[in-house]
């Protein structure tokens, strides 16, 4: 009897003790039972490379196009993916830089938008998720020094807002030299019109003035 009543007993405290403890919670059982994907390819040469940095692609869409840019460069670089080797989407890759500094990178998604990414470096960002905010500007996501989740959306929508304001006023100001070429075009049409038309009156007064 006393056998069956201290099986009860610790029966009850096991009970009570899994009752009490937290249960991990969807988030925490995915984080453990999924890995992060490891890089499957370089972008770059590896060889010459200054620096590295770890893409992700979170964009949802395959990347077909991937050129880089340094603080120096004038224009980008050949380009750094095969035709038949696309970025997919979710997976990581190893950006390899040819020098130090921060790079421009420039990205054509599989349904043919380009983005940009500004300001990358390996000191600061080795390792980031390119993702795509709802106003459609590219940005990437990532860890800091301290261990804090940060992204660069701020800084890449100032850029995006910067460069569509001065899109616009270039455009504005071609409508405007093109209204005004039109017009002085219109003018000068009119006045040798105007031109003509008193040359040929006076030819004809001069004519049927003169005396012999």
């Amino acid at each position: 009897m006393k056998k069956i009543t201290l099986f009860l007993l610790m029966a009850v405290m096991v009970v009570l003790m899994t009752g009490f403890a937290p249960a991990a919670s969807g988030t925490d059982l995915e984080a453990a039972v999924t890995p992060v994907p490891e890089p499957v390819g370089y972008l770059g040469e590896q060889e010459d490379a200054e620096g590295t940095i770890i893409l992700a692609n979170g964009t949802e869409q395959d990347i077909v196009s991937l050129t880089i840019k340094g603080e120096e460069d004038e224009e980008y670089s050949e380009e750094l993916l095969e035709e038949d080797d696309p970025f997919l989407a979710g997976e990581r890759r190893v950006l390899c830089l040819p020098a130090e500094g921060t790079y421009e990178v420039r990205l054509v998604l599989a349904d043919e938008t380009v983005l940009a990414l500004h300001a990358l470096s390996a000191e600061e960002i080795p390792e980031c998720t390119i993702l795509i905010s709802e106003d459609g500007v590219a940005y990437v996501a990532y860890v800091d020094e301290d261990g804090e989740d940060a992204d660069t959306l701020e800084t890449e929508t100032a850029i995006y807002e910067e460069a569509q304001r001065i899109a616009e006023e270039e455009a504005e100001a071609a409508r405007k030299a093109e209204e005004e070429a039109a017009a002085a075009a219109a003018a000068a049409a009119a006045a040798q019109q105007s031109n003509n038309s008193n040359y040929g009156g006076d030819s004809g007064c001069l004519t049927g003035g003169l005396l012999w």
